[in-house]
C-alpha cells in the first residue's frame, strides 16, 4: 500500500490519488452550496464511497475498461482516504463563486494532458486522445 500514488486498485492500493483533490474541493463546494449540516454532507459522501466499495469488493466489477483484466479499482484504503479529505474540505467555508471556480479548476487540471497517465501506468489511455477530442467516459472512469 502507498500513501500517495497516481493509481489505486485492490491489488495496488493507495490512500490518496490525484482524484482525492476532487473529493477535497467537492467538500468545499458542498459546504458552500448547501444549508445542511456538515455531518449530513459527510454521510452522503460516505454512501458514495460505499457504492465504490460495493462494486469493487462485492460485485468484483471493473468499472474502468482501461485497467488490466485482473485489476479492480477503488481499494478500501482509497475510499477511507477520500472520505477523510472530503470531510476536511467541508470544514472550509467560502462563497459559492469561489467554491465553484476551485471545483472547475481542479477538474480541468486533472483532465489536462499533464495529469494523464503515462504509457507505463496501468491506465494507459489518456482522457484526451491524440486528436484532442475529449473522451469523458475514459476520463470519468479514471477517478
Amino acid at each position: 500500500m502507498k500513501l500517495i500514488d497516481t493509481f489505486d486498485s485492490i491489488k495496488h492500493p493507495s490512500v490518496l490519488t490525484p482524484w482525492s483533490i476532487i473529493h477535497f474541493v467537492t467538500g468545499i463546494t458542498s459546504r458552500s452550496l448547501s444549508l445542511t449540516a456538515r455531518s449530513t454532507l459527510c454521510w452522503w459522501h460516505a454512501l458514495y464511497e460505499c457504492k465504490d466499495l460495493f462494486f469493487s469488493y462485492v460485485m468484483r466489477k471493473n468499472l474502468n475498461p482501461n485497467l488490466p483484466k485482473d485489476e479492480i479499482q477503488n481499494s478500501i484504503y482509497n475510499s477511507i482516504g477520500d472520505q477523510i479529505v472530503f470531510t476536511l474540505g467541508t470544514g472550509i467555508e467560502t462563497d459559492k463563486q469561489t467554491a465553484i471556480l476551485i471545483q472547475l479548476a481542479a477538474f480541468l487540471i486533472l483532465a489536462s494532458p499533464l495529469c494523464s497517465p503515462s504509457s507505463s501506468s496501468p491506465l494507459s489511455s489518456s482522457p484526451l486522445s491524440s486528436s484532442s477530442s475529449f473522451d469523458l467516459d475514459v476520463w470519468y472512469k479514471r477517478g
